[in-house]
């Protein structure tokens, strides 16, 4: 009943683990492009959907990767409005981290 509930929710909440964001890591563009974690999608293998977000420097889309085994899986993909050069260094760093 109503204790079970009570406890679940009260588990639930102590399971989270909130991340620290006091510090932010330091990216840059070439910490990006080299990162072997990353991985690199050809383009001709991705299908651009309807936009789902837009944020101050980039656009958000839905996609679809279409794979070389066949297999099609469902993605976001986040698109700068501006060019590398038009933003500022703050603007820039906080959009590799999301990406990252």
């Amino acid at each position: 009943g109503w204790r079970y509930w009570k406890k679940r929710q009260r588990d639930k909440m102590l399971a989270l683990e909130i991340p620290d964001f006091t510090e932010r890591p330091s990216l840059t563009l070439d910490d990006i492009l080299n990162d072997p974690a990353i991985c690199r999608l050809p383009w001709e293998d991705i299908e651009i959907g309807e936009a789902i977000g837009k944020g101050a420097s980039g656009l958000v889309s839905k996609g679809i990767w279409k794979q070389e085994n066949g297999k099609v899986k469902d993605i976001a993909l986040k698109e700068l409005i501006l060019g590398i050069q038009e933003l500022g260094l703050e603007a820039l760093e906080e959009f590799l981290v999301e990406i990252k």
